[in-house]
């Protein structure tokens, strides 16, 4: 294992995760069989017309990352600027983001999930950020915790060298070791096994995430995602051991929430170890089941966990669905461009899975991993790469990273004025009304079928 991430990584996977958000934004809440219909295999970025020909207001600018690429940034400024999480600073931020176009339904954010415009509405209102989270399983703060993990895995003391034991032998460790302490209520209470989700961590872990979501759930698939994040950028190879420890890690972070946040959290009575026991369950579809049963089986696990609707494909915005199905295709993919083009033939909330894949591969594979033609046509490499630069300590001066209020403000109103030229060219108005529920012309998520199949976060 490294001792620190080298620059490629780091690179690697802020880039990556913009890559994945992009690829996947335009083709939110698409059915597999539609995408592969539509599109066969998705190679390169597209605009959602022809997945959405009814529906304008779910027309993307290609290349261009949404908002959960977009919540990232501001988490990674929150960080660059502080050195740590502030839940106050993250709140502002995100206001800041929705004030920059107030005649645009969600700011100047993209794609907008409902969850985060509800709470976006009670930060207005003077909710304070530990309380304005929603009741809410969903996946975007697993993909904006990833600045996060970037700074933890370049501050954290490297683990000590263990014996190398089998997948079997480790697995009976981590849960005898994580079932002695599902009664602990000490908070410092650490495994024996390394766990990067120390105190601190985990501090800046519920800084990042309680200012939107309030369910046990959510968070443990955010803490799973930086604890899987961390250990890549150490260097740990993507084998089914990884998704162990990972599940161990989540368990022992499940742990700690409850006994911190028990009383005021959603899903600790019924629901505290969701997410680490889909994860465990995750190792069954690696070696013996062929892609498609995995995916049921997947699917089958994650349904057992209290979804508020039942669900029939894993990349539904469901923590315990997505975060799992995100580390079998990491684990099972050979190379970063595989991994996206394999998720993104399974429909669903492809842009937070695609943030969240994305951003595992690049940091196994590096920003020298990610296929050029991706990186030509992404439409801000510059604001992801200069702050993952700035996140690993590489960047000789912040004042070069562009300003997120204002950069994000122009790409909103690019991706307006491109769909304006794609209304027109398609003949589609003006003067004549489309059927669109957007509100002011934004991006207010569609209804029926299709857009029940977006994310729940």
């Amino acid at each position: 294992m490294r001792k620190s991430p080298d620059l490629d990584s780091t690179r690697g996977c802020l880039v990556g995760l913009a890559v994945g958000n992009a690829l996947g934004a335009p083709l939110e809440g698409v059915t597999s069989r539609k995408i592969e219909a539509t599109y066969g295999v998705v190679r390169d970025y597209v605009d959602g017309v022809r997945a959405w020909r009814r529906k304008p207001d779910r027309w993307r600018l290609p290349g261009l990352h949404a908002d959960d690429g977009q919540q990232a940034l501001a988490l990674a400024d929150v960080i660059i600027d502080r050195g740590r999480v502030s839940s106050r600073d993250l709140a502002d931020r995100l206001l800041a983001l929705e004030a920059a176009c107030p005649d645009h339904y969600g700011g100047a954010f993209r794609s907008i999930g409902r969850s985060l415009k509800a709470t976006l509405t009670d930060l207005a209102n003077g909710v304070p950020p530990s309380l304005s989270g929603q009741v809410s399983a969903g996946t975007s703060a697993s993909a904006r915790v990833v600045p996060l993990a970037i700074r933890l895995a370049h501050r954290l003391n490297p683990p000590p060298a263990t014996e190398s034991v089998s997948t079997s032998e480790f697995v009976a460790r981590a849960n005898a070791e994580a079932e002695s302490r599902s009664d602990c209520d000490d908070q410092d209470v650490r495994p024996s096994l390394w766990n990067p989700l120390d105190a601190e961590a985990l501090e800046d872990l519920l800084a990042a995430t309680l200012p939107t979501h309030r369910d046990i759930r959510a968070l443990a698939g955010a803490a799973a995602v930086v604890s899987a994040l961390v250990r890549v950028l150490r260097g740990e190879p993507s084998t089914a051991s990884l998704i162990f420890r990972v599940a161990a890690d989540t368990r022992d972070a499940e742990n700690l929430i409850a006994a911190r946040y028990g009383d005021t959290l959603h899903g600790v009575a019924n629901h505290r170890h969701a997410v680490s026991t889909a994860l465990a369950a995750a190792e069954a579809a690696l070696d013996h089941l062929t892609r498609g049963k995995s995916y049921r089986h997947l699917t089958r696990q994650a349904g057992r966990h209290g979804a508020d609707k039942a669900f029939h494909h894993p990349t539904i915005g469901f923590a315990p669905a997505l975060v799992p199905t995100c580390l079998y295709l990491f684990v099972k993919s050979q190379s970063f461009g595989d991994a996206l083009m394999s998720l993104m033939r399974l429909g669903g909330d492809t842009d937070t899975a695609g943030a969240i894949l994305g951003a595992l591969s690049g940091a196994r594979d590096g920003r020298s991993g990610i296929p050029d033609h991706w990186l030509e046509g992404l439409r801000d490499t510059r604001s992801f790469d200069l702050r993952a630069r700035a996140l690993a300590g590489r960047l000789e001066s912040t004042a070069t990273i562009p300003d997120l209020v204002a950069t994000e403000k122009m790409h909103t109103e690019q991706e307006r004025f491109y769909r304006a030229d794609l209304l027109t060219r398609h003949g589609v108005i003006r003067g004549q009304s489309y059927p669109t529920r957007a509100r002011g012309n934004g991006d207010h998520p569609g209804r029926g079928r299709e857009g029940r199949n977006a994310r729940l976060s």
